[in-house]
């Protein structure tokens, strides 16, 4: 599978982005996936290696994990060191055939905080690519003052937005090749033009059922 991680500040549209481009039949979008960062901490610096049934151990704790909700038991894990690209993919791949995806060429990972960690991931992913969603900052306050997480003053709102921006605008400088940006207003007012061209740099092919959105239902 490749990569593409979609990221950007928190009420961007990540998880809008990532249900469109999960509509096309061979693109697979999971649930938010911060839990992959712990994978790729724990792996050996030596070796690069991990055992894949004291990782699968580790993360059974953990809230993001279970709302993935893999069936998980002796006849699927194997006890075995993999590396931490392979545990991730193999996640990724128990997931795709719990949502009738087995065999994806595609997989879309929409955790927001992705824009923060491009180091981290672009060097696990090397043939990965990465979509910086930009969405006004007046909206993103006005989503994500009434939350019960977050910022909940304008001024503090204004700082959260512009401090992720930072991220993804260095991410974008750092790896142009890899980093594309697109506008979270251009996606919901021109969908189709914006999808198209947005496919055509990720070189995958364009499906018209993208602009619906369907690719991805929020456990």
């Amino acid at each position: 599978m490749r990569p593409i991680f979609i990221g950007g500040c928190e009420r961007s549209g990540t998880t809008l982005l990532g249900a469109m481009l999960g509509a096309h039949p061979h693109s697979l979008c999971t649930p938010e996936m911060q839990f992959k960062f712990a994978i790729l901490r724990r792996a050996n610096k030596d070796t690069g290696q991990l055992d894949k049934a004291e990782m699968v151990k580790r993360l059974a704790g953990r809230f993001r994990f279970r709302i993935w909700d893999l069936e998980l038991d002796e006849t699927t894990i194997s006890q075995e060191s993999v590396s931490s690209r392979e545990m991730i993919e193999w996640l990724v791949q128990l997931y795709g055939k719990k949502v009738d995806k087995p065999r994806p060429t595609v997989w879309l990972d929409h955790t927001p905080n992705n824009i923060r960690y491009a180091p981290t991931l672009f060097a696990a992913f090397p043939d990965a690519r990465m979509i910086h969603i930009v969405r006004d900052g007046r909206a993103v306050a006005a989503s994500v003052l009434p939350l019960d997480w977050g910022p909940n003053e304008i001024d503090s709102a204004a700082r959260f937005w512009a401090e992720r921006l930072a991220y993804g605008l260095a991410a974008e400088i750092r790896w142009p090749e890899q980093v594309i940006r697109v506008r979270y207003e251009d996606l919901v007012q021109h969908p189709d033009a914006t999808l198209e061209e947005l496919c055509e740099h990720l070189a995958i092919e364009y499906d018209p059922a993208m602009s619906q959105g369907r690719g991805f239902q929020v456990p």
